[in-house]
């Protein structure tokens, strides 16, 4: 899922190199959901179900591309990462009376990769990254806006960590710990949320590491890239992965 910051779009050849590159060289079935144009200022929650559609579409084509559509895995960073761990958390059954053939399709994924994923949006100040928020939403929201305001409700309702339970697929987290832009602690809470329910989950801190796919700053990074193929070859490949619901 490529990331666009949640405001602008990005260039496919830019954006596929390194991460994609690596999963194509393991032989990985590669299908890139643009995260650019979803991204549009008060259009938050329209992102998840835009990337729903998508997965659907890719699940009821699997013949075509020639996959198995019992195992469809997800990475993204940022907003990209929000968007996967959305895809993962959520409910993806489909609609079985519905007219359109694809919207009868499961969007649920069977592992995740997210990177610097923003998963509780009441909980992203101070950061860079809540400035992109108050775009998508119209306005700051915290956990001390009031509750009944519709700025927090999209903004509850748009947070992966609200949407967890304990048939959600195996997820490996990456995220520096000296990131500015979506704050470290946004990881360890979905951490801690996946692991009470008895989700298979790992975190992998990047120390000194800002945001951003190279993670600026860091020390001594470890390959997160091996370990990002290595959590697809256990989960998705070749070992378990959740029911598609």
């Amino acid at each position: 899922m490529n990331a666009a910051g949640c405001s602008a779009r990005q260039d496919f050849d830019r954006r596929r190199a390194g991460i994609n590159q690596r999963l194509e060289a393991a032989a990985y079935d590669f299908h890139l959901l643009l995260d650019g144009e979803m991204a549009k200022p008060h259009r938050l929650g329209r992102r998840h179900e835009d990337a729903q559609r998508a997965v659907r579409f890719i699940r009821h084509n699997a013949a075509k591309y020639r996959i198995d559509p019992t195992r469809i895995g997800g990475s993204g960073g940022s907003s990209g990462a929000h968007l996967v761990s959305m895809l993962a958390t959520m409910d993806g059954i489909g609609d079985p009376d519905d007219a359109d053939a694809v919207n009868r399709e499961s969007a649920k994924l069977q592992c995740v990769v997210a990177r610097a994923a923003p998963t509780d949006l009441l909980r992203m100040t101070p950061s860079v990254g809540a400035a992109a928020l108050a775009l998508l939403l119209g306005a700051n929201v915290t956990q001390a806006t009031p509750k009944a305001s519709p700025e927090y409700k999209a903004a509850w309702a748009a947070s992966p960590i609200n949407y967890v339970s304990k048939d959600d697929p195996p997820t490996l987290l990456v995220h520096g710990d000296a990131d500015r832009t979506v704050p470290f602690n946004q990881s360890e809470m979905m951490e801690a949320a996946l692991r009470k329910v008895g989700v298979p989950v790992k975190l992998i801190r990047i120390e000194g590491g800002d945001h951003g796919p190279t993670f600026p700053g860091a020390k001594n990074p470890p390959d997160y890239k091996a370990a990002m193929v290595k959590w697809f070859d256990e989960h998705l490949r070749g070992g378990s992965s959740s029911s598609n619901k």
